[in-house]
């Protein structure tokens, strides 16, 4: 058996009386002040909606669109070229294309999780 722990060896927060994590061993934190939502992690922007939910991230040069929920990726960009990107469609299924490629995915009939086909 192989037990994986990730430990956080130092941490420091904000000084302003908000409490945000600003760094930990491994990543560093900015925080937007209207929403108190991460503004930037590693460097990396990460852009919300008036509503202050996540509608894009940025990371490894890759763009991350949300859908309007903000809890879902809707679409992988390369600058302006869309990587993959999925759609919603009736019954849990989920349309995906990726370059010009279609697949479906699908639940199945016990109403488990979507499945490529």
């Amino acid at each position: 058996m192989v037990v994986i722990v990730n430990h956080v060896f130092s941490f420091s927060y904000d000084t302003g009386g908000n409490g945000n994590l600003t760094s930990d061993t491994f990543n560093s934190y900015a925080w937007n002040p209207n929403w108190g939502n991460p503004a930037t992690v590693n460097s990396q922007a990460l852009v919300y909606d008036a509503l202050g939910r996540m509608v894009e991230n940025t990371t490894a040069g890759r763009e991350y669109v949300y859908a309007p929920g903000g809890s879902q990726v809707f679409a992988v960009m390369n600058g302006q070229t869309t990587v993959q990107a999925q759609y919603p469609l009736p019954a849990g299924g989920i349309a995906i294309y990726t370059g010009a490629t279609l697949t479906y995915a699908h639940p199945d009939w016990a109403g488990g999780p979507p499945k490529r086909r």
